[in-house]
């Protein structure tokens, strides 16, 4: 078995040398062409970077960045690793594609798509509207099923192995294209999705001038700053959109751009920093109302906090497992986990844990047995349909008319009439329903 340094320089090697080959040979496995190399040296040791920028079919000075990139400029380094690698091919492992991703995928989207539609359902048959941040909703779940059928695409790239040396330079590229799109979609899909939460959260929030809501304006604004970047640095990685084309050419090894992996950690910070406040405003939101529910609430309650909690924690386990890969030349506990479990999970759960209250209410309003809740959502209704009734003026005469019938009826028959109750004209469920209602 090769040693893991061997593996390490295999594939960074392989890397270089299929985009050398890729004029002749792309559709040729790397390891191939590494051990066709290695064949030219043992026929003549003083083989030259043009002996092999011909056999490739590339030009001089991509064979020559190879060799000053890989080699410290040394041809006879050069000979040697060739060589070597072709020497300890046999020793060399061939992993696959990890084989969780698709089940992953094909439950979260079952899942996901369940709570959808009762996320929908519930806002017609109780609110009889579908608020702005819902569709906002529906827009976020859209991207994250598209992302996560790239990555259902880029298993199939990846037929003899998932290491460099096992692909093509073809397979390569197409893993890059990719992985560039499901960079691009991530930031996006969690901005749309962070987005509808700030707004169910500034509805939600009493004071429309406290500290709370400039809170939220704050998160979003940071939540802006970090996704429109890692979008962009994705979308034109160093400068180029199909920058593993240029991996040879020394004026892009000279050009100065943003340090990718610097990026990636520093968003994915302010990417975990507003997870953790968008989990905190709802604890906020309903800590005092929920202390007054009973116990299977407050267990429900309980539960939904920490799947946020989850949701977080996913975020960080992503940075870190970049950083394994990146830093750590892929030693570490998490190396082995592809990026793409971490970015399904994070992203998924965060959309089900955004649809929980919705849920919610619709147990309360058919099952309220199972969190031992009043029924208040179906009061709340009936309460804003009578509110929208008092406000049409003929029905207003006509309550007027009624009363005052009543109130001659009850002085002929001596009885004290009822104190008439004003019912406030309510826009949507916040006069009937608090912050715990809607949340939890």
């Amino acid at each position: 078995m090769a040693t893991s340094w061997e593996i390490g320089r295999a594939n960074s090697v392989s890397l270089y040398v299929g985009c050398a080959a890729r004029h002749q040979f792309a559709s040729v496995k790397i390891l191939d062409c590494i051990i066709s190399i290695a064949e030219m040296y043992d026929r003549n040791p003083n083989t030259t970077i043009h002996d092999i920028a011909d056999y490739y079919g590339a030009p001089s000075y991509e064979i020559d960045t190879l060799r000053w990139i890989q080699f410290n400029g040394s041809d006879e380094k050069m000979r040697r690793t060739m060589q070597h690698l072709r020497d300890i091919a046999p020793l060399l492992p061939h992993p696959k594609f990890y084989g969780a991703i698709i089940p992953l995928v094909v439950s979260f989207t079952i899942v996901g798509t369940f709570v959808m539609m009762a996320r929908f359902y519930s806002r017609l048959s109780i609110l009889g509207r579908i608020p702005f941040y819902d569709w906002l909703m529906l827009v976020g779940f859209v991207l994250a099923e598209t992302m996560m059928g790239v990555i259902i695409a880029d298993s199939t790239t990846a037929r003899n192995g998932t290491s460099n040396y096992d692909q093509t330079w073809t397979e390569i590229a197409n893993d890059c294209i990719y992985l560039n799109i499901r960079d691009v979609l991530y930031p996006v899909a969690a901005l749309v999705i962070k987005s509808s939460l700030l707004l169910f959260y500034w509805r939600l929030s009493p004071d429309s001038r406290g500290p709370l809501r400039w809170v939220i304006i704050a998160t979003f604004i940071v939540s802006l700053g970090s996704a429109v970047p890692a979008a962009v640095v994705n979308l034109v990685y160093y400068g180029k959109v199909d920058w593993w084309n240029y991996i040879l050419d020394p004026a892009f090894q000279t050009s100065n751009w943003l340090d990718y992996p610097v990026e990636f950690m520093v968003t994915g910070a302010l990417n975990i920093l507003t997870d953790i406040i968008i989990w905190i405003i709802p604890i906020i939101l309903v800590w005092g109302p929920m202390r007054k529910r009973g116990k299977p609430e407050r267990i429900a309650t309980l539960m939904l906090f920490i799947l946020g909690a989850v949701v977080c924690v996913t975020g960080a386990l992503r940075i870190a497992t970049f950083w394994e890969l990146t830093k750590e030349d892929g030693n570490g506990p998490l190396a082995n986990i592809p990026i793409s479990v971490w970015t399904i999970i994070e992203i998924q759960l965060a959309i089900i844990c955004a649809s929980v209250p919705a849920l919610r209410a619709l147990i309360v309003k058919y099952f309220p047995k199972i969190l031992g809740a009043r029924n208040s959502l179906i009061i709340g209704s009936s309460a804003r349909r009578r509110s929208r009734a008092s406000r049409d003026p003929h029905l207003e005469i006509f309550n007027e008319e009624l009363e005052s019938e009543k109130r001659t009826s009850s002085i002929h028959s001596g009885v004290t009439p009822p104190v008439k109750l004003h019912i406030l004209p309510s826009r949507d469920s916040r006069s009937t329903l608090g912050a715990i209602d809607e949340y939890v």
